[in-house]
């Protein structure tokens, strides 16, 4: 029971942060593509959490989301007193490694997705303005289409990634509350440290061969569908 609650976790990780980190990249790319004021520094600002250790952002949001934590205080500040630890149940301890893994890495994608965007030749916007197109017509039959190769880094390195999660699981959950945050190499870290060193073995080779297959089949799907400007 718990490899299975574990696999889950493993795929609903993977899922879950690669469409957040995907659509948060996108949308800070679309932003920040443009030449607005302070563009530099606030590209800075959204890729700085992909240098910051990772052990450092779990034991900072690990404080920050205990019962006693910031986010407690600010919501008692405000009036609400409900002192929940946030990290003791499912749902909340779950969504939160969930939120943090998208917050350090959607800045990484948001980088890939301004080169996509910068690459677009601008004729085809121009031609597109001349037959009337709209905003969102431009974006989706000229932009999307063309950075589509971007997605196929994105998404594959996101999922990848997802399937192989540790680190930011192990900091701020350890796998708990009990065994409800546990993904399959925190599964086999744990397994390999009990001593159980068929069950570990057998856990990383499962994982070796899921991550493999699901990368080396999303990528065929995602290369087939680009297109040459």
């Amino acid at each position: 029971p718990v490899f299975l609650h574990s696999l889950w976790n493993t795929f609903l990780f993977a899922f879950c942060t690669t469409i957040l980190k995907t659509a948060a990249g996108l949308a800070l790319a679309l932003l920040l593509v443009r030449r607005i004021p302070a563009n530099n520094l606030l590209r800075t600002v959204f890729y700085a959490p992909c240098v910051l250790s990772v052990t450092v952002v779990g034991v900072l949001f690990k404080a920050i989301l205990s019962k006693t934590g910031l986010l407690n205080n600010a919501l008692a500040a405000i009036g609400v007193m409900n002192m929940t630890d946030w990290l003791a149940h499912y749902g909340t301890a779950m969504g939160a490694v969930i939120l943090i893994e998208s917050w350090m890495w959607a800045g990484f994608n948001m980088f890939i997705f301004i080169s996509a965007l910068q690459a677009v030749p601008k004729d085809y916007y121009e031609y597109a303005s001349i037959e009337g197109a709209s905003a969102w017509e431009k974006f989706r039959y000229v932009t999307l289409p063309l950075i589509v190769p971007s997605f196929t880094v994105v998404i594959t390195l996101g999922i990848s990634g997802g399937l192989k999660v540790f680190d930011i699981i192990y900091v701020i959950t350890n796998g708990g509350p009990g065994f409800d945050t546990q993904v399959l190499s925190t599964y086999v870290y744990q397994s390999f440290s009990l001593g159980y060193l068929g069950e570990s073995a057998a856990g990383s080779v499962i994982l070796c061969v899921i991550v493999t297959l699901v990368s080396f089949l999303l990528n065929k799907l995602l290369v087939s569908k680009e297109v040459e400007a």
